[in-house]
């Protein structure tokens, strides 16, 4: 009698669309992403090359590996044109003020240089290296209380279209070049210097819509019609 042996069931998901493999494994968190690397051998480390990641980060992952996990598929991420790292929504406003709450995002994401749409909350930036000259091909940036660990930003991004900044307080952004720029929104929750701010909205007065949101509205407008008068 010959051995019982066990056929192997055909892989309906090794059967699919390459394409729709990356368009199911783009709308998932991170972790489920990599999870989906035990469904198939045809999913089996997929989710390295994907186009797009979103991460959306619990407070008791931060002391964890998920940090070097996500450094990892940042510095092997050539790919990665879609970016978003969210931090715990529970975070507190005093733990963010501390950086204690808030997730230290890796410097391979200066590797990231297809990058075409960013999408930061509740994170630290790393500082910025030496000669990093941006991102050239953003278009879209989207920061809500994102933290630089010195303090000093300076926006890069030469065909960047779409700036949203939603931030507790002022935190010295500055821009580079930014001729492509048609849309800002700046929501500031606390009252910040005039002149220092005032240079910030000078850096986006050219563009085509701006919005403005804080509690000193009346005040920021003033200062920003002055400014806008002297160009």
């Amino acid at each position: 009698m010959e051995p019982w042996r066990r056929h192997a069931q055909p892989d309906a998901l090794s059967s699919l669309p390459a394409e729709l493999l990356d368009d199911i494994l783009t709308r998932l968190d991170l972790r489920d992403a990599v999870r989906t690397s035990a469904l198939s051998r045809a999913w089996r480390r997929r989710w390295e090359s994907l186009p797009a990641l979103s991460l959306f980060l619990l407070h008791h992952h931060h002391p964890g590996t998920l940090p070097l996990v996500v450094a990892s598929v940042l510095r092997n991420a050539a790919r990665i044109s879609r970016l978003c790292v969210k931090g715990d929504p529970q975070s507190t406003w005093h733990g963010l003020r501390n950086r204690r709450d808030l997730f230290r995002l890796h410097s391979s994401i200066f590797s990231c240089l297809h990058l075409v749409s960013l999408e930061l909350q509740k994170c630290q930036f790393p500082p910025l290296p030496a000669g990093f000259a941006g991102f050239p091909s953003l278009q879209e940036l989207n920061l809500t209380t994102v933290r630089d660990e010195a303090d000093e930003w300076v926006i890069q991004a030469p065909n960047l279209r779409s700036l949203t900044i939603r931030s507790k307080d002022y935190q010295g952004w500055q821009f580079g070049e930014l001729p492509r720029l048609s849309d800002a929104t700046v929501d500031l929750e606390s009252y910040v210097d005039e002149h220092d701010f005032g240079e910030f909205l000078a850096g986006v007065a050219h563009v085509g819509k701006i919005t403005i949101a804080a509690g000193y509205l009346p005040e920021v407008l003033i200062l920003f019609t002055s400014y806008l008068s002297s160009w």
